[in-house]
């Protein structure tokens, strides 16, 4: 740990505070269904002894269905649950199960025995981080303080006795458990506590330094509250044999199962590995078909982290994912603070809140996610935090200004065309934003709460997707948090297969137009949002509805029955009829961006196919078949250019092979130079 070391003499740092899992107490990860089944051999004699005779695999099974159960039904849905009571919950439901019901007394007295036996299960998957014990150890000499903060199901006795099982619990000045003070460290209810009741009274917080390992949480959270954050480089080192040439090291578990091709099996087996420590979405992707469930999934997994990081309110919309990697240096622009640097390969996010709010464009390989910040108070300190560029603290603070938490609120914002022209007139101005957008409604989910909370109203929601990927995320979400009865109807462009979504969600008035595939495609879908929105009920009620900004500031155009796509795109860019006027052809891609092409003639009709269907039957090829596909587009000698890029001796993009080949009019330059 040089550099805990290195920033303890530059800063005088009087104050530490560790992660006990991994960084400092090494935690081997495996399948954690097969954890359970090794804990549940160790229970088999107390189990019988009470009359509960059943399989290591049956217990095992069960227990993830209490964890899983315990977590949907708590109110606070960053609070997790804890040991005692996952296990005294299993005690219950086994005895039921078996017909040996126990008295309340004897289930918390086995419930203690169970408990005891996983601590010594617990101890054989720890290993100790010499290095940093040293390095604390020598810093409590020297008069330092040490406190230790655990975000796992643990208590704090329970922590307290791993790490007095290992001999280091005396370096310790105190310590807190996310058990203990009722939230996780994504609720900063940890940090918070530990500054209440160690560091005001007796030091300068401001020379404090919190230690922790690759979660996003540890990063986002302690920052939000102006502790300095360290990330420990883990001794654990995975070798994964990819494509049967070259070795990739990982640094945590997290990235373990993204490095493989074959997304569908490697995703399955991540999910039943991580299953009980994975945020929500999560666990609904896979069960709703994500085709690209590598780095979507992945993605997914960080915005939950850093939405729970810092106490904002997620909301989920479409974009493009390799434009954020061009700024991902977010704090202190270490490649330790988002994960790892295999991120570049698998176009998740290297600057998630870069483009939060200043930027939307859609891409025909990807789906990304933003984040409403509902902190309306405090939006430059939140800037700051998250390390918008200045330049962009000004949109950026307007946006975070619009309050998410009345419906009066939304309509005005949802209404506000000149706020909607500004954004587009930057998005359009911003060099790495060539091209004009049309993206849904910024606030969704927000609205969805809000909505649920009045108990009034219903809503319409609108995206534009290239698949079905989002949908079932919005089904699986609907349908976890009880919002299908605000729900009025979803409409999706959709350019993959027709979905079936109305059928899987069960909400009435669900309509999945299969959007931008044909040239009257688009006129067809304003049509039935026409027909759908401005159909009685009287036209107030309209503020407990939402529909896409797009479709919203282009509403008065939208008189004739079917409205063709060039109209329709006019009518949603007022700023863009001056470069359709110009002697250019402009065609409608994939996903609805208007692409200018200098050498063509200008025609009447847009001719989508012509440009999107060749993208899209390539990439689907890539997904299904990806070793075929690599074998024959990719040489002989361009392997050893990826193994040499890989081991960082010249930065060879992967993502510039792909782009140049099927989307010539992107720039042929790697984002990553």
């Amino acid at each position: 740990m040089k550099s805990l070391a290195h920033h303890i003499r530059r800063y005088g740092t009087t104050s530490v505070s560790v992660d006990v899992f991994d960084p400092l107490l090494l935690r081997t990860i495996g399948n954690e269904r097969e954890r359970y089944r090794r804990i549940a051999v160790r229970w088999q004699p107390f189990l019988e002894e009470h009359g509960m005779c059943m399989s290591p695999l049956h217990v095992a099974l069960w227990r993830q269905w209490i964890v899983s159960v315990l977590q949907e039904a708590a109110a606070d849905q960053n609070k997790e649950a804890f040991l005692d009571e996952i296990v005294e919950a299993l005690v219950r439901r086994l005895s039921i199960v078996c017909g040996n019901m126990l008295s309340p007394d004897a289930i918390k007295l086995l419930s203690r025995k169970l408990v005891y036996e996983e601590l010594l299960e617990e101890k054989t998957m720890l290993r100790l981080n010499v290095s940093l014990v040293n390095v604390l150890r020598e810093f409590k000499k020297n008069g330092g303080r040490i406190y230790f903060i655990s975000d796992m199901y643990l208590r704090g006795e329970h922590v307290s006795h791993l790490l007095g099982h290992f001999g280091i619990m005396d370096i310790f000045h105190g310590g807190v458990t996310s058990s203990d003070v009722g939230g996780g460290k994504g609720t900063g209810t940890p940090f918070q506590m530990l500054l209440r009741r160690h560091l005001f009274p007796m030091v300068d917080h401001h020379k404090h330094v919190h230690v922790g390992d690759h979660a996003v949480v540890d990063i986002a959270t302690p920052r939000s509250l102006g502790i300095p954050t360290l990330q420990a480089q883990s001794t654990f080192v995975w070798w994964v044999r990819l494509w049967g040439q070259i070795r990739f090291r990982l640094p945590n578990a997290w990235t373990m199962f993204f490095l493989c091709r074959n997304t569908r099996r490697k995703f399955r087996r991540f999910v039943q590995m991580r299953s009980s420590l994975l945020p929500d979405p999560m666990h609904t992707l896979w069960s709703a078909g994500a085709r690209l469930a590598t780095p979507l999934a992945y993605f997914f997994v960080y915005t939950a982290e850093y939405a729970r990081a810092l106490r904002c309110r997620p909301v989920f919309c479409s974009g493009e994912m390799h434009q954020c990697m061009k700024y991902y240096r977010v704090w202190g622009g270490s490649e330790e603070a988002v994960g790892w640097r295999f991120l570049r390969r698998v176009h998740a996010i290297r600057a998630l809140f870069h483009r939060i709010i200043t930027t939307q464009e859609h891409s025909f390989h990807s789906t990304m996610l933003r984040l409403a910040i509902a902190d309306t108070e405090t939006p430059s300190r939140l800037l700051e935090t998250l390390g918008v560029p200045e330049e962009r603290a000004r949109l950026a603070d307007f946006a975070l200004r619009q309050s998410f938490h009345s419906p009066e609120s939304l309509d005005n914002q949802m209404r506000s065309v000149p706020w909607m022209e500004h954004f587009f007139r930057y998005v359009t101005d911003d060099p790495d934003c060539k091209r004009v957008l049309w993206e849904a409604d910024t606030s969704l989910l927000a609205a969805l709460h809000t909505l649920h909370q009045d108990g009034k109203g219903e809503i319409l929601l609108v995206d534009v997707g290239w698949n079905g990927t989002i949908q079932g995320f919005f089904e699986q979400y609907i349908r976890l948090h009880g919002y299908r009865d605000v729900v009025r109807g979803l409409y999706f462009g959709v350019t993959g297969n027709l979905m079936e979504f109305g059928h899987r969600a069960k909400m009435r008035g669900v309509l999945v137009q299969n959007g931008f595939r044909h040239p009257h495609a688009a006129g067809l879908f304003v049509k039935a949002l026409w027909e759908y929105i401005l159909a009685p009920p009287a036209q107030e009620d309209f503020k407990h509805r939402m529909i896409a900004q797009g479709v919203d500031a282009g509403m008065a155009f939208l008189h004739k029955e079917h409205l063709p796509p060039h109209l329709f795109f006019r009518a949603l860019f007022p700023d863009t009829l001056q470069l359709l006027e110009q002697p250019k052809r402009a065609e409608i891609d994939l996903l609805g961006r208007i692409v200018f092409d200098e050498g063509l003639q200008k025609k009447d009709s847009f001719p989508m196919a012509d440009l999107s269907m060749p993208l899209h039957r390539v990439w689907r090829r890539f997904l299904r078949h990806p070793r075929r596909y690599w074998r024959t587009v990719v040489v002989k000698q361009q392997w050893r250019h990826a193994f040499l890029r890989w081991y960082r001796l010249y930065p060879i993009s992967w993502g510039l092979r792909i782009r140049s080949r099927f989307a010539p009019w992107q720039p042929l330059r790697s984002p990553f130079r």
